[in-house]
């Protein structure tokens, strides 16, 4: 997570945190420092390497008992929640 290069998809139950353009949405790549240090490692899952960018995804984990955020655990990751539009991968071009 030390390589500013490394980029990071949010993944939240069977939906990915995208951005919307004109074409239709696409993944929202995040760098390491807005994802925040401090997660459970058997959250983060390895995607792969194009050249010296790394790839991973951030799985949140569904909450216990409901919260705010749909169900998804409401603390530092609450706030990835609530600011990113969320789309099924197949809506992804």
């Amino acid at each position: 997570m030390a390589d500013a290069t490394t980029r990071i998809v949010v993944l939240r139950g069977g939906l990915v945190a995208t951005t919307a353009r004109d074409d239709g949405p696409v993944l929202d790549l995040l760098a390491p420092s807005a994802v925040g240090a401090g997660r459970p490692e058997d959250r983060w899952l390895f995607l792969g390497a194009d050249g010296a960018t790394s790839y991973l995804a951030l799985a949140l984990a569904p909450a216990t008992t409901p919260s705010l955020d749909e169900g998804f655990a409401a603390d530092a990751r609450s706030e990835l929640v609530a600011t990113r539009q969320w789309s099924h991968l197949r809506q992804i071009g």
